[in-house]
């Protein structure tokens, strides 16, 4: 695995836990806070970018 493939992989994660994060939000009836909905974008943007 290259240094590339490695940092897609940490990548993954985050958009992984932040995905579980922005569920447990709304699965509490929380608002979602804007920060998280634009990192949630911004690294979707990034991601699909690279693959």
């Amino acid at each position: 695995m290259n240094v590339m493939e490695g940092e897609q992989g940490d990548l993954r994660e985050i958009e992984f836990k932040l995905q579980q994060l922005i569920s447990t939000f709304r699965a509490e009836g929380l608002p979602v806070p804007e920060t998280l909905k634009k990192l949630e974008r911004d690294l979707d943007e990034l991601l699909s970018g690279k693959t």
